[in-house]
Formats: C-alpha cells, sequence, structure tokens
C-alpha cells in the first residue's frame, strides 16, 4: 500500500497534475464530467452501486492483483456520489490497496486529504474554472451555485475549490461569507438530484454470470441471485438476449 508518513503534506500541485493527466489520457477534456462511473470503467476499475441508505459508507476501494473495485452508495444524492466516485478514483490513481470512507468529506488522513484534493482537481480543472469566472472574481453566491449544477459538485465543494485556486476576492473571508450565504434552496437543489442508478454491476460481471447460464454452470435461479433480479426480471432478461433454456420456459 502507498501511504505517506505522518510528518508529510499533500502536494497540491503534484495532485492537479495528475488529475489533469489522468483526463487527458482518458480524453475528457476540460468540461464537466458526464458519468463518474464510466470514468472509473474506463480507468480500469469495476463498479459496483448499491442502496446503502443514509448511514452506510459512501464508498469503498478494493484492489487486487487482477482487479481493482469501488462500491458507491446509489442512495446518496448525485453531487456526493459523484465526488466519491472521484474520491475512489483518487485512492487508485495512488495505489491504495483498500479504503472504506465512511463519510467521504471527512478527511482525518493524509491518504484521505489527497483523495479529497484529486476528486475536486478531477471534477472542476482549474482552467474551466478560469474561463467562467477570470481571476480573484467578485463571485455571487448564486454564480457559485450555477457552477456547481454545471459541474454535478455540491455549494460547498464549489466554494472550496474556487477558494483554493485562489479565484475569491477577499480570500477565505469570502469564502466564509459564501457558506453562510448557503440557504436551503440552494441545498434542496442539489440535494433533489440523485445518483443515476441506485443498483448497477460491473458489465463484465455481467456478461460472465450470463455466460455461467449459458454454458449451464449455474441455473436460472443462481443468475437471478447474482444478477440481483427476481425470477420473472430473469427470464424476460433471458428471453431478449434469446438464451433462456428449455427447462426455464
Amino acid at each position: 500500500m502507498n501511504t505517506l508518513g505522518s510528518t508529510e503534506i499533500v502536494d497540491y500541485g503534484e495532485v492537479e497534475g495528475r488529475a489533469a493527466t489522468l483526463r487527458d489520457n482518458l480524453k475528457l477534456g476540460s468540461g464537466p464530467i458526464a458519468d463518474i462511473e464510466s470514468v472509473l470503467s474506463d480507468a480500469g476499475v469495476a463498479v459496483l452501486v448499491r442502496p446503502l441508505g443514509a448511514r452506510g459508507p459512501d464508498g469503498i476501494y478494493v484492489r487486487r492483483p487482477l482487479l481493482s473495485v469501488v462500491l458507491l452508495n446509489g442512495s446518496s444524492y448525485l453531487p456526493r456520489f459523484r465526488f466519491t466516485g472521484a474520491h475512489e478514483l483518487g485512492h487508485h490513481q495512488y495505489g491504495a490497496e483498500r479504503a472504506l470512507d465512511r463519510n467521504v468529506f471527512e478527511a482525518a488522513t493524509i491518504e484521505e486529504k489527497r483523495a479529497n484534493a484529486f476528486a475536486a482537481a478531477f471534477l472542476v480543472p482549474k482552467s474551466a474554472i478560469a474561463a467562467r469566472v477570470g481571476y480573484k472574481s467578485d463571485i455571487s453566491a448564486e454564480r457559485v451555485l450555477e457552477l456547481a449544477n454545471e459541474f454535478g459538485v455540491s455549494y460547498e465543494t464549489m466554494v472550496y475549490r474556487l477558494h483554493n485556486c485562489g479565484w475569491l476576492r477577499g480570500g477565505a473571508q469570502r469564502r466564509d461569507e459564501l457558506l453562510g450565504a448557503r440557504s436551503a434552496i440552494f441545498t434542496d437543489n442539489l440535494r433533489n438530484r440523485r445518483a443515476p442508478r441506485e443498483t448497477a454491476l460491473p458489465l463484465d460481471y455481467i456478461r460472465r454470470s450470463l455466460r455461467a447460464y449459458a454454458h449451464q454452470q449455474i441455473d436460472m435461479g443462481r443468475l437471478a441471485e447474482l444478477l440481483l433480479l427476481d425470477d420473472a426480471e430473469a427470464r424476460k432478461l433471458l428471453g431478449k438476449l434469446h438464451l433462456l433454456q428449455e427447462e426455464d420456459t
């Protein structure tokens, strides 16, 4: 596992560069990321999504010799879901073996702070913000909300991103004013945007399960269990794929 000593600090310049390089490698440009699940998959990480509830962890990352997997909480509202996905991608980029993130915003260790810095840089590139707000801007709370909606992050995340990149005239004082200006309508506006799916499985996992059924290595009941379907849903799927075996008709 790639760990840092307790006396070391996050190299934010290196994090910014790494996030920008990955965006370039994945041909994402500098604009908003439409689908964090697809990005994780393109980066070589299998993605599982489960409705873990408000008390469930935001995300889990596990690296194995032949496979890296991220589990995301499908119960999360969209900005938190997306930030968690980018945070777990940060763990992957820095060679972590595993990470359990109960609350992705409570970063107590250097590794968690670095993963959060990576997530912010990856989701909201400096160049994209510079093109939209200029330098040392008198940006309003309403404009912060517009940017947060555009990039699919929380209002608070966007405030901190603007501050950390040096774009708020007035520095920490203006940051705190903007955070204090957040009203219920801002929160409701973003919290009503839900994760795209409460449940999702890696495509390769689905293919392997269907192949096992087609080769009669598992029965339909086991297939339904693996794909998180009931028997009727499994039968309908197999019918569409022309894989339904005679004994299951």
